[in-house]
């Protein structure tokens, strides 16, 4: 059988538009995985050589039994929205398995990347969903109450409500 389905983008911009799409409909890669609905896991990927290394990103979805019925449009409302950005590489070849992440973990973002997830995060959110709390934007995502997450140089107090 099948194992893998990787669809290729430039990194950056490309990655970012296809990643998108693939959020919103489906996108290139899923219309791929349904001509044969044999991979067991597909990847949107791009990666880039720099500072003498390679970076690279990548949105894994583990393919579930009742995601190979039906067409793109079938395929993408059956899934449960969420990808993973590892599984792949860190294990013996055909042996998808998620990385428990721990406190270990966690990194210090960029002033780009703290920038970049506050205006994603503010973009997505219908305005009256933003309210200011204690001096900092807070955003109204779901169940638990006050997450702080620092994003140098500034932070963001995220409070989820029900």
């Amino acid at each position: 059988t099948e194992y893998l389905l990787i669809e290729c983008k430039t990194y950056g911009k490309e990655f970012d538009k296809e990643f998108i799409r693939m959020k919103k409909d489906g996108g290139q890669l899923f219309t791929y995985f349904k001509f044969s609905n044999k991979a067991d896991v597909i990847m949107l990927y791009a990666s880039e050589l720099k500072d003498k290394g390679c970076i690279y990103r990548n949105e894994i979805v583990k393919i579930e039994d009742n995601y190979r019925t039906g067409d793109v449009k079938d395929f993408y409302e059956k899934w449960n929205k969420l990808t993973h950005n590892d599984g792949i590489w860190e294990n013996p070849p055909y042996d998808f398995q998620l990385k428990k992440f721990t406190k270990q973990d966690l990194r210090e973002l960029t002033e780009d990347e703290g920038k970049k997830l506050v205006d994603t995060a503010a973009g997505n959110s219908a305005p009256q969903n933003i309210k200011p709390n204690n001096d900092y934007p807070s955003l109204n995502i779901g169940d638990i109450e006050n997450i702080k997450i620092p994003l140098p140089p500034f932070n963001v107090v995220t409070q989820i409500s029900t």
